[in-house]
């Protein structure tokens, strides 16, 4: 199974973690790094909001590296066109991603 399809396989779930840390959106990305794919995701939080916002980056962080199984990449929105530069990154396309608060 492809790094793409499981981040399919496990829509509802990240969707539900999107829901559950707060996060306005969520878009999932991968890469390639030494012969590997890696699941990438970028995580827009309200900033209005500073309090806890820690413990739903973490809460987000963990969660979805309970659902793959593995350390994975979470970016800040802000953060990511700098990082996107040095990185190869395809998008991984899906409707639960772009929901907002």
């Amino acid at each position: 199974m492809t790094v793409e399809d499981k981040i399919h396989a496990h829509a509802e779930e990240i969707e539900h973690l999107r829901v559950k840390s707060g996060a306005l959106s969520i878009s999932a990305y991968v890469r390639n790094v030494k012969d590997q794919v890696e699941p990438v995701f970028v995580v827009d939080f309200d900033t209005s909001k500073l309090s806890g916002y820690s413990d739903r980056y973490f809460e987000m962080m963990f969660g979805l590296q309970r659902i793959f199984l593995r350390p994975v990449d979470l970016w800040e929105k802000h953060m990511f066109e700098e990082q996107s530069r040095m990185h190869d990154l395809r998008q991984v396309s899906l409707s639960v991603f772009r929901a907002t608060a």
